[in-house]
């Protein structure tokens, strides 16, 4: 019994180790957001979600966070390269919105697109020696081609350092005539 006490003494202290490692080397956070009509009724609470946690930034790690977010449905729909200027962040993410694409006819979703533009250096601006995350919010799978990819790309993310946490919702109900992938 002791060892389980010793751990539980460790974890307990995690939380204060790792605001001190971001308050050190800063926290980068890329939100990657389904915008499909399957989410709509979700993404009113992720609006006011992510500007409850930009505000919490705000005033806990001010000048060591910076945000950025992609949205997708079978592509990349928009991108916010991360910023430190997170009033502003927060008033980008507020806005979000479904995107009414006509041509798409599936329920798998083109998340591969998303994270791969989450997790390139260029497009997203990522610094170097800051603890990175990407946070995914969505209800449905990659498409069946293209989840090996979305594999790879979480792996190799992981060996560069980044950690990727999925948040999903509940799945879509398939519309009758719907491509299942």
């Amino acid at each position: 019994r002791p060892i389980a006490t010793r751990e539980r003494l460790d974890r307990s202290k995690e939380p204060a180790r790792y605001f001190t490692e971001v308050r050190e080397r800063g926290l980068e956070v890329a939100f990657v957001v389904d915008v499909t009509s399957s989410m709509s009724d979700e993404l009113e609470r992720v609006r006011r979600q992510v500007q409850e946690l930009t505000g919490f930034f705000l005033h806990l790690l001010p000048k060591k966070v910076r945000l950025g977010l992609v949205t997708y449905d079978n592509a990349v729909v928009g991108a916010l390269r991360l910023t430190g200027r997170l009033s502003a962040f927060a008033r980008v993410a507020g806005e979000l919105e479904v995107y009414r694409n006509p041509n798409n006819r599936t329920w798998c979703e083109g998340l591969d697109k998303g994270l791969e533009t989450a997790l390139n250096r260029r497009s997203m601006g990522w610094l170097r020696k800051t603890m990175k995350s990407v946070v995914i919010l969505g209800d449905a799978p990659p498409h069946a081609a293209d989840r090996a990819r979305t594999v790879k790309l979480a792996a190799a993310a992981k060996q560069a350092g980044v950690t990727v946490s999925a948040i999903i919702t509940p799945p879509p109900k398939v519309v009758p005539g719907a491509e299942p992938h």
